[in-house]
């Protein structure tokens, strides 16, 4: 496509729901979302500038991700959460033709954890083909994950399930705060060379480290070959690793003056 004219800058809004359809769209479909971004070496920095910009303008926050790190990310939060939520509608299907009670006490927990069992076929049929090979990896650790669970029940190990259930309660709690937290957003300049995917590169080695970004922006120097990125971003831990990162990369900008 790059040769053609076009540029192509891969995305995936981690928004919506299992509705689908015009009837179900709604005006704040990505306030507050995460949209991931996959550039490669060959996108070029201000087409990739403008998309961040619109996605901005919608209320996601962008990030960017290597290609196979977003693919098998989303295969363990986003695809194998549907396998688990259809395969277990399917085994209460197939029980529920000897066990008449079931679909009476199909309650609260049951349709909480099987709601995505809802969403279009057609569309979770090409994502799991399309991703197969990361999602039937997924499948296999979290098989292993039941397995370990079961030997647990079978011995009746009550610390085991206890910290088993502990651990995993706790690891979600953690996920969900930091979705919700609001923290300083502190700025910080690096040198981004003028030539394709380098901007690409720094976001998505940013991206990878799990780092909060904000905004950024980008003021050009053609004569000397490269820009100056403001990089704003949330919570000191972000920023101490963000600058961490920058430094490390020889690209870092502090007053005028790069950071020896």
């Amino acid at each position: 496509l790059n040769d053609e004219g076009y540029n192509f800058i891969g995305g995936h809004p981690m928004a919506g729901s299992e509705k689908w359809g015009y009837e179900n769209s709604t005006d704040n479909l990505f306030y507050g979302c995460y949209y991931v971004l996959t550039p490669t070496s060959k996108t070029d920095t201000s087409a990739y500038l403008k998309l961040y910009e619109f996605i901005s303008g919608l209320g996601a926050r962008v990030v960017t991700l290597e290609v196979s790190e977003h693919d098998y990310a989303v295969a363990i939060t986003s695809h194998l959460p549907q396998i688990i939520s259809t395969s277990l509608v399917r085994l209460a299907m197939e029980q529920s033709k000897s066990e008449g009670s079931l679909r009476l006490l199909a309650a609260g927990g049951f349709k909480d954890l099987t709601r995505i069992a809802s969403g279009n076929p057609e569309i979770w049929k090409q994502i799991l083909i399309e991703n197969s090979s990361l999602v039937r990896r997924a499948l296999e650790l979290y098989i292993k994950q039941l397995s370990e669970l079961g030997e647990k029940v079978s011995k009746r190990d009550e610390k085991g399930i206890l910290d088993y259930l502990i651990s995993s309660r706790n690891f979600r709690e953690e996920i969900i705060e930091a979705s919700t937290q609001k923290e300083e957003i502190t700025t910080m300049k690096v040198k981004v060379m003028n030539k394709p995917g380098e901007l690409g590169r720094i976001l998505g080695k940013i991206g990878s480290k799990g780092i909060n970004i904000e905004d950024i922006e980008i003021i050009h120097h053609p004569e000397e070959g490269y820009g100056i990125m403001s990089i704003m971003v949330s919570g000191t831990a972000d920023f101490k690793k963000a600058r961490a990162l920058m430094k490390s990369l020889d690209i870092l900008i502090e007053d005028g003056q790069e950071v020896p």
